[in-house]
């Protein structure tokens, strides 16, 4: 997710909205957080049918982000679609967080990936850099700097 951050952010010059908005139609089915419109599928990575793991799934993600549901472990998908919420409502986003995940109990993996991922979206000011290092650091547990050109 971290280099996936990075790259979006490198390909849009740093523009927070384009980052966030490349981010959700690429590794969701959504172009809007409202759930209106569906993105592109000629131009989507990493969604499919419920329990298919894409190769995304929740590698890489600590054990507290992880979803234990078999049909619902696409970690990468659930954090741009919340960063992107957080984006683009703000913070008030958390509400529907609770809404969809059934749960305001941040020992569910889902909520407390995407109570981060909305905080971190409603703060995103387009430094991509910092924002990969944050998942880096505290979505993949790693203590060493994310190695970035």
């Amino acid at each position: 997710m971290a280099g996936l951050v990075y790259k979006a952010g490198q390909v849009t010059g740093g523009d927070a909205d384009r980052t966030v908005s490349m981010l959700l139609n690429q590794l969701t089915e959504w172009s809007s957080v409202t759930g209106s419109t569906l993105s592109d599928p000629n131009y989507r990575v990493g969604v499919g049918r419920p329990g298919t793991d894409l190769g995304w799934g929740q590698n890489g993600f600590q054990s507290e982000y992880q979803d234990r549901d078999p049909n619902s472990m696409n970690q990468v998908r659930h954090f741009a679609f919340y960063l992107s919420a957080g984006h683009q409502l703000g913070i008030g986003a958390v509400s529907g967080l609770y809404l969809h995940e059934g749960s305001i109990s941040s020992s569910n993996g889902d909520v407390r990936l995407g109570e981060v991922a909305i905080q971190w979206g409603a703060d995103f000011d387009g430094n991509y850099r910092k924002l990969a290092q944050d998942i880096w650091h505290d979505l993949c547990g790693q203590q060493s700097s994310m190695n970035l050109p």
